[in-house]
């Protein structure tokens, strides 16, 4: 029996429901508008000891930012990878040979 598969009496677990930064704010929010912590479980279909220790948590909580998932480069960046890539041209048609890890460097 594999542990992470299967529980002690060999039932399958139930896979772990992740709450979005997202849905934390709200279930904030909303405690902080004089939502009841049960009436909050409810809603978002959890356990009320999760909606509490979300609440517990909420200094934290509220100082994370959620990922957008992607980075945005400066103009500065922009241009030194044009430079490096007329760089690595220039090289290329001098016959010289440009290892990776002078790029890197």
């Amino acid at each position: 029996m594999d542990p992470k598969v299967k529980d002690k009496t060999g039932e399958k677990k139930k896979p772990k429901k992740i709450i979005s930064m997202e849905a934390k704010h709200e279930i904030i929010a909303k405690h902080e508008h004089c939502v009841h912590i049960i009436d909050l479980a409810n809603e978002y279909g959890r356990n009320p000891s999760t909606i509490s220790t979300i609440i517990k948590q909420k200094e934290a909580i509220k100082k994370l930012q959620p990922s957008k998932g992607f980075t945005i480069s400066s103009n500065i960046h922009d241009e030194m990878e044009q430079l490096l890539l007329l760089w690595i041209k220039e090289k290329e048609l001098a016959g010289d040979s440009v290892p990776g890890v002078i790029i890197c460097e």
